[in-house]
């Protein structure tokens, strides 16, 4: 739990200082625009993805998301900016749910962003491989 919560502050001292509105807002305004649901999930090489096909995300301006699925989980969610490195953007789940939404608790990397589609990397808890998660909406 104290890992998560420096992780938080970390990331609002990072969005506070070094953030580029229009890479950040691209992200926003996309994620917080309709239901999205995952089309790709990889962890430590597995593919996971079936694990989340029931679920419908949305993403709320003020940092707030819902996951649907048999019930409503909530959580939160960020985006914030990478100080030093004009190019990359990291959204951030902070999550405390139960398995198996707490495995998307991780800095991501966002690697495309589109309207309709967000495709994010993270390094996940082996370091040998790359986790993947793909956002489409629906």
């Amino acid at each position: 739990m104290k890992m998560k919560t420096w992780l938080l502050l970390s990331l609002v001292a990072s969005f506070a200082m070094g953030c580029t509105k229009k890479h950040i807002s691209d992200v926003q305004d996309a994620m917080t625009s309709g239901t999205w649901h995952i089309t790709k999930y990889t962890h430590n090489n597995e593919d996971q993805t079936a694990t989340y096909g029931s679920y419908t995300f949305t993403f709320e301006s003020d940092g707030t998301m819902k996951a649907v699925a048999s019930g409503t989980t909530t959580g939160s969610w960020n985006v914030v900016k990478e100080t030093g490195d004009d190019l990359d953007n990291y959204l951030s789940f902070i999550i405390n749910l139960p398995n198996p939404l707490n495995d998307l608790a991780q800095v991501w990397s966002v690697e495309a962003n589109e309207d309709n589609k967000l495709e994010l990397s993270g390094d996940g808890d082996n370091p040998d491989y790359i986790d993947e998660l793909v956002f489409e909406k629906d």
